[in-house]
């Protein structure tokens, strides 16, 4: 029997309250405790706890009869994060690995850092992975029960990410350099975004599995899990009954996800290897699966996805990456259509006869090849250094960034077949017709040399029909960068041929847009010139000096000639000075002022007699003629513009050569209301028959609804014929309105009534005539007759 013991080593100091020994029946009685334990005085007698940096306290008390012990409370503190309360019994502690035992583990609450440092008592090396770690302090209940080679255990886990419920069966070996525990796992409610990071969209998941886990020695963990996640949150959609299994192993991980519900079907493996050795392997099916949370254009309603994919591609890096991706039966689905593109292959080969790596894709609307030196994570910033001098203001470059000598050195080839239904089906503004060529070169190795040619016979914009589309870039350190482009734009009475010749060098660049305008009644012909000067300003921002030098174009055989003008733009701040086009030295059209953010600047345009024709005729719209007069100004126009005009019309308006009237627009910007005040009439032989007035909010604080009424009175519907000529061929009759739109702009409500008497309308197209004379009724609900 003892009392009072005290063990002083170094820092550390023990207290041994009572100790009692029967030599006998061998039992025995301990009450110890310690409020100070250097963990480097304990590592004189083992390096395992060489790591350890954080005192020890603890209180214990244990009695028994040898080899029988048990620990009837035992109380353990390591530094201010890591606290243990527990009991346990073990049936012979002299066989410790088969010894029966059981524990109860009241309360471990743990921080990460002393979690890593608790591992590596076993395995030295041992680093948590980034997912463990962000499941940040650890409270742990668990009671356990068996031998330490085979032992049952449950318990519950709080984490700062969500709760975990485990039960199974652990195995610990070797002294603990072998860690093995088995069994079911149940995680609620989990905030997974905390753990991986927001950027792959996953909120709040419920997940239900069997997992394993071993921690052994120089091999790291092992993790493998079976189960399915019972509900989770992607981008705000909810998802249910996605089974998966999988195994995460050093730099490897390996998975199989299956899901029968109705927002998806599918059954995918994969199988993923980091390290210096990468592989990605992918196969499987998606059934249905859909788009709304990964991809939506604007005009889709319920779009879903289905295809089958197969690829294996490895290498040390991501610019040697080999091997092959087919996605095969490939078939978008929504409302209004069904896209079926058919098979997409991708193939990356190694340079196996020294004419470099080779990538090639296939589909059925695009061919594309590239060959050559490619590194893709370099090629970026490589091309951007190649294009720096020539425009360093443009271009900018972080201000220690060293000119590196490039590695890229490559040519591609693509081939862009009909795009009409890929346009389509994702609401593209713009579809390709016939087969379309790029290529090029890059070569940075030496020259920092960059060469594009394209010719794309015909692509449709909205309803523009471009033809011929040829265009050329080149640019090289030792030379300027120069682009050239020619392209027609066909139209139903002619075509409009623009070229465009562009080169920059030092910070400046000049353009030079040549056209030639062939219609049926406009013709036109010449060039405009326009240079450009770059600099930053002290705080770093982009400012540009432009000026658009005299030139004479040829309109219908006169001469329009172009002021020299300068624009002048700096950061919020945009100077105009002297825009105008003149004719025999008359004004027809000027811009001056200064765009900004500020009330106190304004740009006035001002029209003298700018004859409309000439302007429609670009937007293909003829026969409509009438001559501009009058002014606008707009104050701080780069920010909630503010709108006013003085004596704006157009008049002598005629419809292939009949004259409808003169149109009067007055706009006047209202302070208070912050809005337009908007009153435009269309007079003929003195008689209104054309009437809109009202209000306009413009501005982000409007305290005034829009509020316009629309009054047309006898309005011959021929005048709107040059409007609508791809729709009608013929559209004649009277026209007769009393509309009044209120709400916002966003969602304007109409009111009123439209009717027209004796109306003819022939259908371009169809060459069918509609003969209408009706009065439709319009209210915020329906329109009908």
């Amino acid at each position: 029997t003892s009392e009072k013991l005290i063990v002083s080593l170094n820092h550390s100091e023990i207290k041994v309250t009572e100790a009692r020994f029967d030599r006998e029946t061998k039992a025995f009685y301990l009450q110890v405790g310690s409020e100070l334990v250097d963990p480097h005085d304990i590592s004189i007698f083992t390096p395992r706890f060489d790591h350890l940096n954080k005192t020890v306290s603890f209180e214990a008390e244990v009695e028994g009869k040898l080899p029988q012990a048990i620990l009837q409370q035992f109380e353990f503190q390591y530094g201010s994060d890591t606290k243990i309360n527990l009991s346990a019994e073990i049936s012979d502690y002299s066989d410790f690995d088969n010894s029966d035992l059981q524990a109860n583990i009241r309360q471990l609450t743990v921080s990460q850092e002393d979690l890593r440092d608790f591992i590596r008592i076993g395995p030295p090396l041992f680093e948590s992975p980034v997912q463990l770690w962000s499941l940040g302090d650890i409270s742990l209940q668990m009671q356990a029960r068996g031998k330490l080679r085979n032992f049952r255990y449950n318990g519950d886990v709080r984490t700062e990410q969500g709760d975990i419920t485990l039960s199974g069966i652990g195995r610990i070996r070797n002294m603990f350099q072998q860690m093995e525990f088995e069994g079911p796992v149940y995680a609620e409610n989990m905030q997974v975004a905390q753990i991986i990071g927001e950027g792959p969209g996953v909120g709040n998941a419920t997940l239900r599995a069997n997992a394993k886990v071993l921690i052994k020695k120089d091999a790291g963990v092992t993790v493998t899990s079976d189960g399915s996640v019972e509900s989770l949150i992607y981008k705000g959609y909810y998802y249910h009954d996605l089974s998966y299994n999988g195994t995460y192993s050093g730099n490897n991980v390996t998975v199989n996800i299956q899901s029968n519900t109705e927002r998806s079907r599918m059954d995918l493996n994969g199988d993923v290897t980091f390290g210096e050795g990468m592989r990605f392997i992918v196969n499987g099916n998606i059934d249905r699966l859909e788009l709304k949370p990964f991809l939506m254009m604007a005009d889709w309603k319920n779009p879903y996805i289905s295809l089958q994919i197969d690829g294996d591609v490895a290498g040390a890096t991501i610019d040697e990456m080999t091997g092959t991706l087919v996605v095969d039966n490939v078939s978008l689905v929504d409302s209004n259509f069904i896209y079926n593109p058919g098979a997409i292959y991708l193939q990356a080969l190694a340079d196996s006869v020294g004419r470099g790596k080779k990538l090639q894709l296939m589909s059925s609307f695009l061919e594309a090849e590239m060959q050559g030196d490619y590194y893709f994570s370099t090629l970026g910033k490589e091309i951007k250094q190649a294009l720096h001098p020539h425009l360093p203001s443009v271009i900018n470059l972080p201000q220690k960034s060293e000119h590196e000598k490039g590695i890229n050195n490559f040519q591609f080839n693509v081939l862009l077949k009909n795009t009409e239904d890929i346009s389509y089906a994702f609401s593209l503004p713009f579809y390709n017709v016939e087969q379309a060529t790029i290529a090029g070169r890059v070569q940075m190795t030496d020259n920092g040399f960059i060469q594009l040619n394209a010719h794309v016979p015909r692509l449709m914009v909205g309803n523009s029909d471009l033809r011929e589309t040829k265009a050329d870039l080149q640019s090289a350190l030792s030379s300027d960068m120069k682009v050239n482009v020619n392209t027609y734009l066909v139209q139903n009475n002619g075509f409009v041929n623009a070229r465009l010749q562009s080169v920059a060098t030092d910070d400046s660049l000049r353009n030079v847009l040549s056209y030639d305008l062939r219609q049926s009644s406009t013709n036109s012909t010449g060039e405009i010139i326009l240079t450009a000067g770059f600099q930053r300003d002290a705080d770093a921002n982009l400012a540009a000096d432009i000026r658009v030098h005299p030139t004479t174009i040829l309109f219908n055989n006169k001469q329009v000639k172009f002021n020299d003008a300068t624009i002048a733009y700096r950061k919020d701040h945009i100077a105009i000075n002297n825009f105008g086009l003149r004719e025999q030295d008359m004004l027809l059209l000027g811009i001056d002022g200064v765009a900004s953010k500020s009330e106190a600047d304004n740009v006035r345009i001002y029209f003298n007699n700018t004859e409309l024709e000439n302007i429609l005729s670009a937007f293909n719209v003829s026969n409509l003629a009438g001559s501009i007069n009058g002014d606008i100004y707009i104050r701080q126009a780069l920010d909630n513009p503010l709108i006013r005009t003085e004596d704006l019309r157009i008049e002598n308006i005629t419809v292939n050569n009949d004259s409808i009237g003169t149109l009067k627009l007055e706009g006047n910007w209202d302070n208070l209301y912050s809005g337009l005040d908007l009153n435009a009439y269309l007079t003929h032989k003195g008689v209104r028959n054309l009437d809109i007035q009202g209000f306009i909010p413009t501005g982000d604080n409007s305290l005034h609804p829009l509020d316009v009424k629309f009054k047309i009175e006898e309005f011959n519907l021929n005048a709107l014929q040059p409007l609508t000529v791809d729709v009608f061929s013929e559209l004649s009759g009277k026209l007769n309105s009393n509309i009044r739109i209120t709400g916002k702009l966003s969602e304007p409500v109409t009111e009123g009534w439209l009717g027209i008497d004796n109306g003819v309308m022939k259908v371009a197209y169809t060459n069918v005539t509609y003969y209408v004379s009706d009065t439709i009724e319009v209210n915020r609900d329906n329109v009908g007759l």
